[in-house]
């Protein structure tokens, strides 16, 4: 039994009932007993552990619903390139890239994720499974999926879109055997979901073997959609309809879908995500670098289900829901929609309904999951304090967050995770960082795959 004491509390239940100060949480094993007063749950349990939170408020713990933590390794060569890093960068460095580089990839961009208070993480990407050690050992929660298509990836990047049945079942079949091995390992705290890549690497054929898996194992399902111009002219060559209608007809829509991204829709395919009760993943930031955001305002409001991602490169998901708020604003040309209050929603019950775990996590509230995320408000830049959902969806950092608890475990103390030495992890990224672009330079020429 322990208590975070003396803090503020943002619970984002129902009422969004907010304590600026003065509060406490009582925590028993991975669940929240009590929340009140300081002094009431102090008087109610006076043998707990105190930890004193004096100036942090707590906030329910991030959940970012779409990333690839082993993409750290592209930071500083994509994010100034636009769609050309997809066909150019990501696709090629399937042919290169190994498990020891996934994994201390993986571990620094897992690592970044915990320390910017995000405690579950929907992690997709061929060869995730190298990134479920490091999950596991950071204590973060994870959802981790291997990720299936059937084109062959290098052949896109020349213009050809060429489909392998043998590649297709190869990847299938990793994807299951990631299930098995996975899902609800941690004591549950690692779970997995079927994963496609997206409509145009994957054949109706493929989709409808990934949606069989998932059935199979009662778990979610995962896919990028409508991210590219250039993915939707594919589908509607291939297929005689847009994306978002392709999955339609395959059946892959619905509250089980996790669909990242749902840049380049039109109004029937707001519809369709909508009455199928999809959740939209909305890289805010990502797609801002690349000039174009989803219409998130739209898609909630016909029905879809909206959480965040940081998708490449990035993992703080404190600059996301910043992003997502000032974009959205842009995008609506109304200084007030969507307000923080619904930004700190799709950060985190968003989420959480994204991954049919509403009942757990998302939410400050008895008898939910200790998953919790408590900010340093000490600062000049988060004074004076009023609402402090205002003051951080504005105004504040990643390295804000002083102190995360996952299960109930703190995972996070004073700014650094404490599972794990993080200069280890930091020179281990580089060697290996290093050791991929070498290799994919002997084999492409440079960092950038180059045109032909």
């Amino acid at each position: 039994m322990r208590i975070l004491d003396n803090c503020g509390v943002v619970t984002n239940d129902s009422s969004r009932l907010i304590h600026n100060e003065g509060a406490a949480i009582a925590i028993d094993r991975d669940r929240i007993v009590a929340i009140g007063t300081a002094e009431e749950i102090r008087d109610q349990y006076p043998n707990a552990e105190r930890i004193d939170m004096t100036g942090k408020i707590a906030f329910p713990g991030f959940v970012n619903s779409h990333t690839h933590t082993v993409l750290t390794v592209l930071r500083g060569l994509a994010e100034d390139q636009g769609p050309h890093s997809l066909y150019g960068q990501m696709y090629p460095m399937k042919t290169v890239i190994e498990d020891q580089h996934r994994h201390a990839l993986g571990m620094l961009g897992s690592v970044d994720t915990l320390r910017s208070g995000t405690t579950t993480m929907v992690e997709n990407y061929e060869g995730s499974t190298a990134v479920a050690p490091a999950a596991e050992k950071l204590g973060i929660r994870a959802v981790i999926s291997e990720v299936a298509n059937d084109a062959v990836m290098v052949n896109i990047r020349r213009g050809r879109y060429e489909f392998s049945e043998e590649q297709g079942q190869e990847q299938l079949d990793a994807v299951e055997a990631h299930i098995k091995n996975w899902h609800g390992a941690a004591n549950g705290r690692i779970t997995t979901q079927a994963s496609a890549h997206a409509p145009d690497t994957c054949s109706r054929d493929l989709l409808r073997k990934v949606i069989d898996i998932a059935e199979k194992h009662d778990v979610g399902l995962h896919i990028h959609l409508a991210q590219t111009p250039r993915e939707v002219q594919q589908v509607q060559q291939r297929e005689g309809m847009g994306s978002v209608e392709f999955l339609h007809s395959v059946g892959f829509l619905g509250p089980q879908l996790i669909a990242a991204h749902c840049v380049y829709i039109n109004p029937r395919e707001i519809q369709l995500l909508g009455k199928s009760g999809t959740t939209v993943a909305h890289n805010a930031l990502m797609n801002g670098r690349r000039g174009k955001v989803a219409p998130t305002m739209h898609l909630e409001a016909a029905g879809a289900n909206i959480a965040l991602g940081s998708d490449n490169m990035h993992e703080d998901m404190v600059a996301v829901a910043r992003t997502a708020l000032v974009v959205n604003r842009i995008r609506e040309a109304d200084g007030s929609i969507p307000s923080s209050h619904d930004v700190l929603d799709w950060l985190t019950m968003g989420g959480a309904r994204s991954l049919g775990m509403e009942d757990d996590i998302g939410s400050l509230e008895v008898g939910k999951k200790a998953d919790i995320t408590l900010v340093d408000f000490r600062q000049p830049h988060l004074q004076p304090l009023i609402d402090p959902v205002v003051n951080f969806v504005h105004n504040a950092h990643a390295r804000d967050v002083h102190t995360v608890l996952v299960d109930g475990e703190v995972v996070v103390r004073d700014g650094k995770t404490v599972n794990v030495d993080e200069d280890e992890v930091i020179d281990n990224a580089n060697e290996m960082a290093r050791d991929f672009w070498r290799k994919f330079q002997a084999q492409y020429g440079g960092t950038v795959m180059p045109e032909r």
